[in-house]
């Protein structure tokens, strides 16, 4: 496209295009991540916080049903 700019002499016009469109594909790609890692992030969370809230009620449900 660089080539067919530069000989017709539109080469600030093409690369005008080039860089609105690759500015398009980032957005999209970040977005896609984005959405990809949200739902990642949610479940490592709340695996952390089950983690946590087990290992302090569990020692307590077996010191009651000891005895």
């Amino acid at each position: 496209m660089i080539a067919s700019g530069e000989s017709t002499g539109r080469l600030g016009m093409v690369l005008n295009k080039l860089s609105d469109y690759f500015d398009r594909e980032v957005k999209i790609a970040i977005k896609s991540a984005t959405t990809l890692i949200e739902p990642i992030m949610v479940v490592c969370m709340g695996s952390i916080i089950g983690f946590i809230a087990l290992s302090m009620l569990l020692p307590i449900f077996t010191l009651s049903t000891s005895h």
